[in-house]
C-alpha cells in the first residue's frame, strides 16, 4: 500500500467454510501489531491511508474483510446484503484470523482498533480473550442505533419479529441503484476521501453493499445488548480509547458515552466530526490519529 516491505493479500477459509480476504502489512522495527476490524460495508483498501499512518508511526497491521462484504465470498442468497444469521460469526471470524495468521507471525503486542460495527466486533473479541490485547480504540462503535422516523424500540421489534417469521433476509430499505452522492451523505465532509473510497468499492464484482437485512439487524442489536451490559464491559480487562463524532448521524451519542464510562475509557468527542472519523478532512482526522497513536503510546509504556 505505502512501498514498504512484506505485504499480503490473502485468502483463508473460515469455520463454516466461507472464504475470507485478509491483509497483513508488516513494518521495518514494528513496536507492536493493530488489529483493524473493520466497518459495515468496508474494505481493506478503504484503510491504505490509515494502514500507512501506522506502519510510519511503527506499527505493523493486520485487517480481514469481514464475511459477506469487500473481497471475502458473499453466499448467493444473500446477494449484496452482507446478511449473518449470528453475531457470533463476526468474532468467531476475527480470532481464528488472530490466531492463524498475526499472533506468533507479527510482532507484538497486539492492540484492537475497530470502526462502527468493527467497534461492536472489537468490543466481543476483547471480552472472549482476557488478557490478549494491549490496548482497545473504538471509533463511533456500534453500540446502539438511531433512525430519522422511528425509535430504537421499534426498530428493534421489527428486526426481531421479521428475522423470526422467514423474513431474515429481506431488506429493511428498498436497494439504490448507484452509490449516493458526496452531497446526499453526511458520514464525513472530506469530498476527496469520500469520492476515492467509492471509486475503491467500484471492482469487478463490486465491494458495495445494499441495505441490511432484519436478520443482520436483529442479531446486531441483540449482541449490543449483551455486549454494552456493565458485567460484559468490565470483563474487557485491557486499556480502552473511544472516539465519537458529533455530527454521528447513526449511532446516538448516550449510548458511546455510557459504554465509554462503563469501560472506564479514554472519550474523545470530535465535534465536527460524521460518523466515519477516520474518513474525514485532515482537522477531524489529524487529531484522531494521534490521540490513538499517543494512546498506543502509553500502553506500550505501561507495560
Amino acid at each position: 500500500m505505502d512501498g514498504q516491505p512484506a505485504e499480503t493479500i490473502g485468502m483463508m477459509r473460515a469455520f463454516d467454510g466461507a472464504r475470507l480476504r485478509y491483509g497483513l502489512f508488516q513494518c521495518d522495527n514494528a513496536r507492536a501489531t493493530v488489529l483493524i476490524v473493520a466497518g459495515r460495508a468496508e474494505f481493506i483498501e478503504k484503510y491504505a491511508e490509515t494502514v500507512s499512518d501506522l506502519r510510519l508511526a511503527g506499527y505493523a497491521v493486520a485487517i480481514l474483510d469481514l464475511r459477506g462484504q469487500g473481497g471475502s465470498e458473499r453466499r448467493a442468497e444473500d446477494g449484496n446484503m452482507g446478511h449473518v444469521d449470528r453475531f457470533s460469526d463476526y468474532p468467531r471470524d476475527m480470532l481464528d484470523f488472530f490466531s492463524q495468521h498475526v499472533e506468533g507471525h507479527m510482532p507484538g503486542p497486539y492492540f484492537l482498533l475497530g470502526h462502527s460495527l468493527g467497534g461492536l466486533i472489537a468490543l466481543a473479541v476483547a471480552e472472549m480473550t482476557p488478557g490478549r490485547f494491549a490496548g482497545l480504540v473504538l471509533s463511533a462503535p456500534f453500540v446502539g442505533v438511531r433512525h430519522h422516523r422511528h425509535p430504537a424500540i421499534m426498530i428493534r421489534a421489527m428486526a426481531w419479529i421479521a428475522s423470526r417469521t422467514g423474513r431474515a433476509r429481506l431488506r429493511t430499505a428498498r436497494l439504490k441503484t448507484a452509490p449516493a452522492r458526496f452531497e446526499e451523505q453526511n458520514h464525513t465532509s472530506d469530498r476527496a476521501r469520500y469520492e476515492r473510497n467509492i471509486a475503491a468499492a467500484k471492482t469487478d464484482p463490486p465491494y458495495l453493499l445494499g441495505p441490511v437485512t432484519f436478520g443482520w439487524l436483529s442479531a446486531c442489536l441483540g449482541a449490543i445488548s449483551r455486549l454494552t451490559r456493565p458485567k460484559a464491559l468490565a470483563a474487557i480487562d485491557c486499556p480502552s480509547l473511544v472516539l465519537s463524532a458529533g455530527r454521528d448521524a447513526l449511532i446516538p451519542a448516550k449510548q458511546q458515552a455510557r459504554v465509554a464510562r462503563r469501560l472506564g475509557a479514554r472519550h474523545l468527542v470530535l465535534e465536527p466530526s460524521g460518523h466515519e472519523i477516520l474518513q474525514e478532512t485532515d482537522a477531524v482526522r489529524r487529531p484522531a490519529l494521534d490521540a490513538i497513536l499517543r494512546f498506543f503510546e502509553e500502553c506500550l509504556n505501561a507495560r
